[in-house]
This record gives structure tokens, C-alpha cells and sequence, in this order.
């Protein structure tokens, strides 16, 4: 159960066209929402919370097609 009172602080929606399976992790203030797709690569997320936002970059990096490769 997540407390009343907190708000989604980051998402970053799965292609509409993925297909994904959701795991989550609960936090004291919050929760961490994992889109997946079969070979579980991370295809979106939700954070919710502030110890769950502190991941936005590192989970970003994981999505591909997000940030260009580097040279």
C-alpha cells in the first residue's frame, strides 16, 4: 500500500507497442515500477517518491533508444 499523500514524481511510459511485465518494489516513501519486456530489457518505469526519484537517471540510461550511444 502506498501512504496517502505521495505523488508520482517520474514516468517514463513503455512504447505502445511493447510488450511488458510490471515489477515493483515498495519503499518506506514510495515505490519503484519496472516495465520489462520478455528478454528483460527495462522498457519504462514509474518512481514514486523521493528516494524512488533519485533512480530517474540511472533507470533512463537503461531504456534503450533513449540516450544516443557514445562515440
Amino acid at each position: 500500500t502506498i501512504p496517502v499523500g505521495v505523488q508520482v514524481t517520474r514516468v517514463l511510459p513503455a512504447p505502445i507497442d511493447a510488450e511488458v511485465n510490471w515489477e515493483t518494489e515498495e519503499l518506506d516513501d514510495g515505490m519503484i515500477a519496472k516495465a520489462l519486456d520478455s528478454q528483460g530489457t527495462l522498457r519504462g518505469f514509474v518512481l514514486l517518491g523521493a528516494t524512488a526519484a533519485k533512480q530517474r537517471l540511472a533507470l533512463t540510461k537503461l531504456v534503450p533508444d533513449l540516450i544516443p550511444a557514445q562515440v
